[in-house]
C-alpha cells in the first residue's frame, strides 16, 4: 500500500542560497570586507566552475577535487549552504575518482549558484 500525500501538504522550502549574518560573523562584522569578498567571488566562480565541468568531461580527478573544494570553501563563508553541499558532492566525487552521478551534481549546483548569484549581486547594491 502506497502512503498517501496530503493535498494540502506543502513540499520543504528550499535552503536560503545565503547566511548574510552568518557571513558577517566570518568576518568580524566588517560590511567592507564582506563586500570585497563577494566581488572577488563574482569575479572567480566562473573559472572555478569551468574547472569543475572539465574535471568531469575529461575525468581529471585531481582537477575535479581541487576546483570543487575551492568553490565550497568560497561559498560557505557566504553561509550558502546548498552551494556548499553541492560542490561537497563534486569535490568527494574528485577524491574518491569517479564521475557517476556527475552531471546531475553539475546541474544542482549550477541551479543553486543561479539562486546565490543573484542574492550576492544585491549585497554590492
Amino acid at each position: 500500500m502506497r502512503p498517501t500525500m496530503n493535498p494540502n501538504t506543502q513540499p520543504p522550502a528550499p535552503k536560503p542560497a545565503l547566511d548574510w549574518d552568518e557571513a558577517l560573523k566570518r568576518v568580524a562584522g566588517s560590511q567592507d570586507t564582506l563586500v570585497e569578498l563577494v566581488e572577488i567571488f563574482i569575479q572567480q566562480w566562473p573559472q572555478i566552475m569551468d574547472e569543475i565541468e572539465q574535471g568531469v568531461a575529461r575525468q581529471d580527478y585531481v582537477t575535479l577535487h581541487r576546483a570543487a573544494h575551492t568553490l565550497k570553501g568560497s561559498a560557505s563563508i557566504f553561509g550558502a549552504k546548498p552551494v556548499v553541499e553541492a560542490s561537497d558532492r563534486l569535490a568527494e566525487m574528485g577524491k574518491n575518482e569517479t564521475t557517476a552521478g556527475a552531471e546531475d551534481a553539475l546541474r544542482y549546483l549550477q541551479d543553486e549558484l543561479d539562486r546565490l548569484l543573484p542574492e550576492l549581486q544585491t549585497r554590492l547594491q
